[in-house]
């Protein structure tokens, strides 16, 4: 009987497995991480194109990158000397791993590149807005002049008729709405509110009418800013959380609308966001997401407006 051997060898040519190395492991790493970090960072980069925002995308991908690398060379870590000497010898690291650091450095062009030209773009648009704002008149209507419900023609044909240029539209991405049911959008420039310059003064619209009005001003009116949020007719009603940059958002309750305000140090500028005061009954009061005191502040014990 012939014997039958208990191993038997690999044919010519296959492949040896070998373990992952703790190379591999950490280039893996360095990949996922690099690359989160810049994808996390490219909203910035494209809006409001910060400088902070490209360079850390940048970081991200020169991370990946390395990554990349290690990872790569995973094989050449492992390989028995004389197979070492041979992948030297046919290909050396530098040209065997060029890859990545061409996708790398193509990655880094185009993003800067980016960078460049939205940026260049922001400073003329910044300039035709400020020329704008300039020519504009001053703002000189109180928060409390707006109901919710209104309709968006009246509001566009009362400001333009002021001398206000009105831009609206509809179909909204999500970051054009406050609430995922917005439909549409005014918005127009003002020369002040109050003597503080302001920025961008957006309207947003439902299917019932207006629901929010937000006002921008640059951040170096935020004293200004504070005082006049605190001159708004009403009663304060608290905190509500905090925003990006871990400023307090404080509101005060209108007659018709509630005001929302923070010092926003992480955005491009502040917004003040006025809320109307049937949208939150129909939101927020419905919702449960108000405490007992809150919910009685803007839910059960609002006065109606007084009638003008």
């Amino acid at each position: 009987m012939a014997h039958t051997p208990n191993h038997v060898p690999l044919a010519a040519g296959a492949a040896k497995a070998r373990p992952v190395s703790g190379l591999a492991l950490l280039g893996g790493f360095f990949v996922l991480g690099g690359a989160l970090a810049a994808l996390a960072a490219l909203p910035a980069v494209w809006w409001p194109t910060l400088f902070s925002a490209a360079v850390t995308a940048s970081a991200g991908i020169v991370i990946a990158v390395i990554g990349a690398l290690m990872f790569a060379a995973r094989d050449t870590a492992a390989a028995a000397p004389q197979e070492l000497a041979l992948a030297l010898r046919c290909e050396p690291p530098l040209v065997r791993n060029w890859l990545p650091v061409r996708i790398g450095v193509l990655l880094l062009v185009g993003l800067w590149a980016v960078w460049w030209a939205r940026g260049h773009q922001s400073d003329r648009w910044l300039a035709e807005d400020e020329a704008e704002r300039q020519a504009a008149p001053a703002w000189k209507y109180r928060l409390e002049d707006f109901a919710g419900g209104m309709a968006m023609a009246d509001i566009r044909q009362r400001l333009a008729a002021a001398g206000f240029r009105m831009r609206c539209y509809g179909d909204l991405g999500r970051n054009e709405q406050v609430e995922a049911s917005d439909t549409q959008v005014c918005w127009t420039l003002a020369n002040n509110i109050d003597g503080i310059p302001s920025q961008a003064i957006t309207l947003f619209f439902g299917a019932e009418g207006l629901r929010h009005i937000r006002i921008a001003f640059a951040h170096e009116h935020w004293p200004a800013v504070k005082a006049w949020f605190e001159a708004f007719e009403g009663v304060p009603a608290g905190k509500f959380g905090k925003d990006a940059g871990g400023s307090d958002i404080l509101g005060r309750r209108g007659g018709t609308g509630l005001l929302l305000i923070s010092e926003s140090r992480r955005t491009p500028a502040i917004m003040a966001l006025w809320q109307a005061r049937g949208r939150i009954a129909e939101t927020a009061c419905k919702s449960g997401e108000y405490g007992t005191e809150r919910w009685a502040l803007l839910c059960r014990d609002w006065p109606a407006p007084a009638s003008r």
